[in-house]
């Protein structure tokens, strides 16, 4: 009877490490990715697949959405910013909601629902109608319905 219940237990064990295994992505493949967001962004792969670039300046957030679930895993990577014009927010999303409105606009105040975390920097402080957006890196909780047009993007997203 020991030797049968160590064997499930020996099965359960490597059923479960084979799980563990399964959820973590060792290279990423950005073709199996998908915008989300503002309805306008331009996002291009490059480079085998493994990097992006985000190639519109935007007033809306957008977000490039991988298809892993992947829990209590690390995550390593590297991001940049080629600041010739502008240095809006760069950053990354982690616990996306999908939701029933993929994308705002183009119609005015239309909206989308949002839930996820985000990890956003910002090399300056910079001022845009009004609205201050600070320098430096934030960890906020996105959870809102959010309208297409300044007065309900920006002071959510601009903090």
């Amino acid at each position: 009877m020991n030797i049968i219940r160590n064997i499930t237990l020996l099965f359960a064990f490597t059923a479960q490490a084979l799980f563990l295994a399964a959820q973590c992505v060792q290279s990423v493949n950005f073709n199996t990715w998908s915008a989300t967001g503002a309805f306008n962004s331009v996002w291009t792969v490059q480079a085998a697949n493994t990097e992006l670039l985000s190639g519109v300046n935007l007033n809306f957030p957008t977000m490039f959405v991988g298809p892993d679930t992947l829990i209590n895993v690390k995550v390593t990577g590297t991001f940049r910013v080629e600041d010739f014009a502008d240095d809006d927010y760069v950053g990354f999303v982690f616990g996306f909601q999908e939701t029933n409105a993929f994308s705002w606009g183009p119609a005015a105040n239309s909206s989308m629902t949002h839930e996820y975390y985000l990890f956003d920097w910002k090399k300056n402080t910079q001022n845009y109608l009004g609205w201050i957006a600070q320098e430096g890196f934030s960890l906020n909780h996105v959870d809102g319905n959010f309208t297409y047009n300044n007065a309900s993007v920006f002071p959510s997203f601009w903090v």
